[in-house]
C-alpha cells in the first residue's frame, strides 16, 4: 500500500532500525480506503534477552492536511515572489528600526546592493541627511497601523535621486506589527517631476 516513490525510503528506514538507537521516523503515502494519504510513522525495535531486533512496533498518523497546507503555502509564496520580483516599482520590507529584511531586485538594481547581505542595510543609510528626521518622524505615523506617502532623497550609484515613498505597517490576526514595514517606492525625476509608481 506504500506509493512506490516512497518504498526505497521506507526500506532505509526499516533497515536503520536495526542500529542504535533503533528508533525512526518516517513520512510516507500509502493508499488507504480514503486514497492516497500522507501518514507519519514512528517506529522503534523490541529485543530479546541476547539484544537481538526481535520485533518492530510503530505508531503512525494521518498527516495529509499538515502536508496540503504546506503545499499550498508554499505555491502562495511563489506567486507572490513572482509577482514581487517581476515589479519595477522598488519594493521592501523593514523592521520598525529600519533594518532591511527584504528587497526586490529592483531595489537592488537601484540602490546598487545587488549582492549586499540584509544583514548590514538600513534603509535610512540610503536617505539624504537633511531628510533622514522627516523620515524618523514618518515611521512613527505608521506603528500603530497606519500609513504614509511622501517624497525624500535616495542615495543610488547614479547620485541622489527623489524617491516617493508608500509605506505601511504588516500587522498579524491581532493587529500587532510583528513583520515590520512594507515600503513600494516609485523612482522621481531629479526635477520632482512624478515618473511611476505603484501601492503594494
Amino acid at each position: 500500500r506504500i506509493v512506490a516513490g516512497d518504498r526505497e525510503r521506507t526500506r532505509q528506514e526499516l533497515r536503520a532500525l536495526a542500529e542504535p538507537p533503533h528508533r525512526t521516523r518516517v513520512e510516507i503515502r500509502q493508499t488507504t480506503v480514503e486514497g492516497v494519504r500522507w501518514l507519519e510513522w514512528e517506529g522503534c525495535g523490541i529485543f530479546d534477552e541476547e539484544g537481538r531486533v526481535v520485533e518492530l512496533q510503530a505508531i503512525g498518523r494521518d498527516i495529509t492536511q499538515d502536508h496540503e497546507v504546506a503545499e499550498a503555502l508554499r505555491a502562495s509564496e511563489a506567486r507572490y515572489r513572482g509577482l514581487v520580483e517581476s515589479q519595477e516599482a522598488l519594493i521592501y520590507r523593514a523592521d520598525l528600526d529600519g533594518n532591511l529584511t527584504f528587497l526586490n531586485e529592483a531595489c537592488r538594481r537601484k540602490y546598487g546592493v545587488e549582492h549586499a547581505s540584509l544583514s548590514q542595510l538600513n534603509f535610512l543609510t540610503f536617505v539624504h541627511p537633511d531628510d533622514v528626521p522627516r523620515a524618523r518622524a514618518a515611521l512613527q505615523t505608521v506603528v500603530n497601523g497606519g500609513r504614509y506617502r511622501r517624497a525624500s532623497r535616495g542615495r543610488t550609484p547614479g547620485g541622489w535621486r527623489w524617491i516617493e515613498w508608500e509605506v505601511c505597517t504588516i500587522t498579524d490576526g491581532a493587529g500587532s506589527v510583528p513583520g515590520g514595514l512594507l515600503a513600494a517606492l516609485a523612482f522621481l525625476a531629479g526635477t520632482g517631476d512624478f515618473a511611476a509608481g505603484i501601492m503594494v
